[in-house]
Formats: structure tokens, sequence, C-alpha cells
């Protein structure tokens, strides 16, 4: 007559943080153990469980240590009960069960399933709808029995971060680094997508990897890169999400651009000859009252026709505290009316704004 024996425990294991895993596809008595177990969770419409690879090790080594010493117990030959075996693996979970059994069936994870399908308890920790994971582990001691153990946990599915928000203050056209660290503890090979999105303005986070895939336990750091690019001063607000099959998990980027304070002058001649040809050079000087350094676009206009300029350095980079200057060389393409005055226009770009500024130059008859 077959020798059989089983158990039961259910032990409640209230954690912070979690992990899970997938399932292994070959065929082995854990994996024939885990399709009758969810084929029976599917007919009660309980979603599946995933093999979890420091659950399997549990149920193995315990398994392993009762078969060693020809004793079906939850409690493990040097005292550790199943919940201080949970608290030694480091798994963190909400809600854990323990099923074990004996039998001398070759059969014998079948034959372990039917058994705890028949006994009330065994069968309410195998239709649980809290746990979501769970490994399993058999023995064969040596006087021909095999020992079985199915550890069961409710595992959240998430990554670790190591970073949540970032919060800067930039100037017009910084750029700087951030890096959040993942690490895969969903106990099984995953593949992240990285995106991003903005409350207002757009572009300035890029990511230097899109998507990448880990296996248990590795780890990734994303690096950010904030451009403030060429965005007006103000606040701005946008994040990174980082998903993957099970979820989502998002850290966010406040943005502070200080606002750039230009001082605009030039000199220009009061009077010039009328004629074409006729050349004069205007110098414009730009001081930087502000806290950040401004990359500067210099332009040149006129509210007469017939003139052509060509700017010496047509773009500067002007520094706190710092005066820079350029000269504008003007050149008449056409015979202007003479004593009528136009304005010269000086204009400036910088960080998104405008600024400019007029001077008054009358065009003198030309005497011949």
């Amino acid at each position: 007559m077959k020798r059989i024996s089983l158990i039961l425990a259910i032990v409640f294991l209230v954690t912070s943080f979690a992990l899970t895993a997938t399932g292994n596809t070959a065929t082995t008595p854990s994996t024939e153990l885990l399709g009758l177990i969810n084929a029976y969770r599917a007919t009660k419409k309980l979603s599946p469980l995933e093999i979890n690879p420091v659950l399997t090790k549990l149920a193995t080594d315990h398994s392993k240590d009762m078969a060693s010493h020809k004793k079906l117990s939850h409690n493990s030959t040097n005292g550790d009960t199943f919940a201080k075996r949970m608290e030694k693996s480091g798994l963190k979970s909400t809600y854990s069960i323990e099923n074990i059994a004996m039998t001398s069936s070759a059969t014998y994870a079948k034959q372990m399933f039917e058994l705890w399908k028949k006994s009330p308890p065994h069968n309410a920790n195998m239709l649980n709808n809290k746990i979501n994971s769970a490994g399993f582990g058999f023995s064969k001691s040596k006087d021909g029995y095999w020992y079985g153990t199915f550890d069961g946990a409710a595992i959240k599915k998430v990554p670790v971060r190591k970073i949540g928000s970032f919060k800067d203050e930039l100037c017009t056209f910084s750029r700087k680094p951030h890096y959040a660290t993942y690490k895969n503890q969903t106990g099984k090979n995953t593949k992240f997508t990285v995106k991003t999105s903005y409350k207002n303005g757009s572009g300035w986070l890029n990511p230097n990897i899109k998507s990448f895939t880990l296996p248990p336990g590795g780890t990734q750091s994303i690096g950010c890169i904030v451009l403030s690019g060429d965005l007006k001063s103000g606040t701005y607000n946008g994040s990174v999400q980082v998903e993957w099959s099970d979820g989502i998990d998002e850290y966010t980027y406040e943005m502070v651009i200080k606002p750039s304070k230009i001082q605009l002058d030039c000199n220009v001649p009061q009077s010039i000859s009328n004629l074409k040809g006729t050349r004069f050079t205007v110098k414009v000087t730009m001081k930087n009252i502000g806290e950040c350094p401004s990359k500067i676009k210099l332009m040149a206009s006129s509210t007469v026709k017939g003139l052509s300029y060509s700017i010496k350095n047509p773009e500067i980079t002007c520094f706190p505290n710092a005066t820079s200057s350029s000269e504008i060389a003007v050149t008449l393409t056409q015979t202007l009316e003479g004593g009528k005055p136009f304005d010269f226009i000086a204009s400036i770009e910088f960080a998104s704004e405008k600024m400019s500024v007029k001077k008054t130059i009358t065009p003198k008859m030309a005497i011949g």
C-alpha cells in the first residue's frame, strides 16, 4: 500500500516591496504541477501562477531537507519555520502559503495535486486569489518516497528604481545629465520601454536609451539629458515613463529656466551721403546683466529699402557681467532721397526673446 501524507501551512507576510517571475516551459514535474494548478484555477476564473526562482529554491531546499531526514514537516531540521525561510530568502511578498506532501507514486506531481485537491485547506491554498507566484520542489528519500513542496506568494510586479524626481534651475542653453537606475525584480526576463511626456514645452528630455531587456536581478541606468534649448524663461514640467508588460513607472522633472537680461545699444553716424555705394559702419554693444550666459543672434534692418548689411559676428555668446560687441558694415545699394531721415534697426534674439534698438540717420544730398 502506498504511504501518503500531507500537511498545510498558510502564512501572512507583510513587507514593503516585491518581485515576480515567469514560468519554465520545459516538461518537468514542476511545470506539470504548475499546469495542473493553473488549469484548475482557470475553472474558477482565477489568474494563473508564475514560476518564481526564489520560491523554487525555497521549495526544493525544503523538500531535500525533508527527504534526507525522512520527516514531513513545515519546520526545517534547523528549526526554521516557513515564515523564517521566506524572511531569509529576501523575497518581499505581502502574503504566502505552503503545501507539502509525501507519496511513493511514480507520478508524484499529479498524485500530490489530487491529494491537495481533496483536502479543503490545501485546496484553498491552490485556489487562493491573493497569490500570483509559485515554486515547486521534489526530492526522493533513500526508502523510495517522494517529498514535495509548493510555496506560493503574492509578489508585487514592479522594478526597483533608485531615483524618483529631479528639479533644476538652468540657463537658456544648458544641458545637464541625470541617471535613474532600474533593477529587474520581476523574476523573469523583461523588456522595458522608455518614453517621455511634457506638460509644457517639448523635446527637452532626451533619454540615452529607448528600450532595454533585463534578466532577473539585472540593472540598467537611464541617462536623461535635460536640454533647455531655446525655451523662454519659466518653469517646465515633464516626465520619463518606463513601461513593461506588467506596469509602468514614472519619474518627473521640473526645470526652471532663469531669465536672460541683455542691454542693447548701437552707434550710427548722424548723417551719410545719399549716393549709391556709400558705406558706413555701425557698432553694436550687448551687455549681459543677468545670471546666465546668453547666445545672441544679431540682425540688422532699416525703414528704407536700398541697404545691404554684412555682420562681422552674427552669433555671440555673452557671459554675465560682460559686454560683447560686433560691427555691421552697411552699403547703400541705391541712391536715397536726400534730407529724408530713416531709422537703422539693430535687433537681437536670445532664449526665444527679441530686442531691438532704433537709431535715426539722415542721408545728405551729395553736391557734385
